[in-house]
């Protein structure tokens, strides 16, 4: 690093408290788990009115110069020429702007370039994004882990892993955003974390880990301009850096240990989706859960990764036109994206489970995944109608939602939805037959005395009660939505 470097690091512990004593904070600015874009923010600002912290945040987080004499004040005790000279600010006349933005994750403050329509650089550093927070919810949390964070950008998974693991180690190629991830730890006080230059796993060799996350530039596309989105995969096998990352995450799990990744992979329009992605994982000692978020045709995933980039029209139109040539040229029809979450097993059996999840989780959902990989294994043992001796217990945050649609015989109900809020965006579908059963889970009787207590009070077929009952909490089981014992 450079001088200038050392000496930003070196003012983030003690800035961090003057941010911390302002209230600049997700809880003190009433922020939601990601910090407000910067026009939001100036609409916080002069909601603040005339305080340090509305200063703090026009600067960090709104992006705008502020009097010199108002950032002496609010940044006090600090050395205003010292941050200058660190290259967190810049000085203006007598008036003073961040260079660099500083939001939050949740409770973690994290560092990243300004992302609000100034051209970005190569090593642009990305800000917290849906992707950043969809990703922490689907890691498995467990206290004294070591852990891997692989593409940390500006560190928001490491930080995320550093508030209950023993060790973090977070490795990227990208020089510039690990200087912002050391110097968002000293931020927040961590002294667990450290960082390695370098691409993907290799700075790490053989160690394992308890925990790994993986964001990288998996985007497909025919550029390379952003280390933060694309792949620079080779032509000849575009989507290739799935299953590279695959490869090389199982082996450095530990037994036991658990993967979170997002990815992306090309496929033909009406082929299956997952086929390509089947073969990752033949022979790796692991379980794997892949979440489809979308599949998209070119000109959908074109769109939606070149208005994050291109603010010109004619640059837009340019670059669209050469993403779809490229996609045209490699035979490309469709692309999905999705997350992978494995889990490294020491049995012989491997399994791999797929489903749709298109939208956000709504909240951590390491323990629901838990229950997910536990069920489906033990479901996967489960003979005759062993299925009925099952006691289900609804969980914390269940919500059933149902509503009813218009027809020539007047209103019926449609299949109930049931939701357990925090969690994945993953529902189960329960029928009018099998909504007796389930409104009857009490984690105490068994499926099959709830099944014929609701076919006798309902006057329902018995054997469809049994069979609707069953798909659905067999679904229910699949998707952790209930307590099984």
């Amino acid at each position: 690093m450079t001088a200038a470097d050392d000496r930003l690091v070196d003012s983030a512990a003690d800035l961090g408290k003057v941010l911390a004593a302002a209230g600049y904070s997700r809880a003190g600015l009433s922020g939601g788990r990601m910090a407000p874009h910067p026009f939001d923010a100036v609409v916080l600002a002069h909601r603040l009115g005339n305080t340090p912290l509305a200063t703090l945040t026009s600067l960090f987080l709104a992006g705008l110069t502020v009097p010199r004499s108002a950032a002496v004040e609010a940044l006090r005790p600090l050395n205003l020429d010292t941050l200058i000279d660190a290259g967190l600010l810049a000085g203006v006349d007598d008036r003073v702007q961040a260079n660099t933005c500083i939001a939050w994750c949740d409770e973690m403050l994290v560092a990243h370039d300004w992302q609000d329509g100034r051209p970005l650089g190569r090593e642009h550093v990305v800000a917290v994004s849906q992707a950043s927070m969809t990703l922490a919810d689907l890691t498995v949390r467990r206290p004294g882990v070591d852990a891997l964070d692989v593409g940390t950008g500006g560190g928001v998974q490491a930080f995320q892993a550093a508030a209950h693991a023993a060790t973090v180690v977070g490795t990227d190629v990208n020089t510039r955003a690990l200087r912002l991830a050391e110097f968002g730890a000293g931020l927040n006080g961590l002294s667990n974390v450290r960082w390695l230059e370098g691409s993907l796993l290799e700075p790490v060799d053989d160690q394992t880990f308890d925990l790994i996350t993986v964001n990288p530039p998996f985007i497909i596309s025919p550029d390379s301009t952003y280390l933060w989105r694309d792949a620079g995969q080779s032509t000849d096998r575009p989507g290739s850096l799935g299953q590279q990352l695959v490869r090389q995450i199982v082996p450095r799990l530990r037994p036991g240990g658990w993967a979170s990744m997002l990815t992306s992979w090309p496929h033909q329009m009406d082929g299956d989706w997952l086929a390509p992605v089947r073969l990752w994982f033949t022979g790796m000692g692991c379980d794997a859960w892949v979440l489809r978020f979308a599949s998209q045709n070119p000109l959908e995933n074109a769109h939606i990764w070149l208005a994050q980039s291109e603010h010109a029209t004619p640059d837009f139109a340019a670059a669209m036109d050469r993403w779809l040539g490229f996609y045209r040229d490699q035979g490309i029809e469709a692309i999905t994206t999705a997350a992978i979450i494995l889990q490294r097993t020491d049995a012989s059996a491997e399994h791999l489970w797929a489903d749709d999840m298109p939208g956000s989780p709504t909240g951590p959902g390491g323990e629901q995944i838990q229950r997910v990989f536990e069920s489906r294994r033990r479901l996967a043992r489960l003979t005759g109608d062993d299925l009925l001796d099952a006691v289900l217990t609804p969980l914390p945050g269940t919500r059933l939602e149902q509503s009813l649609c218009r027809t020539d015989a007047g209103y019926e109900p449609t299949p109930t939805e049931l939701w357990v809020l925090p969690g994945l965006a993953l529902c189960a579908s329960v029928s009018p037959v099998a909504l007796p059963v389930v409104l009857s889970l009490d984690g105490q009787r068994p499926l099959r005395d709830l099944i014929a207590a609701a076919a006798h009070a309902t006057g329902f077929d018995p054997d469809q009660v049994r069979a609707d009952a069953l798909s659905t909490a067999t679904r229910l089981i699949e998707l952790g939505l209930v307590s099984w014992t």
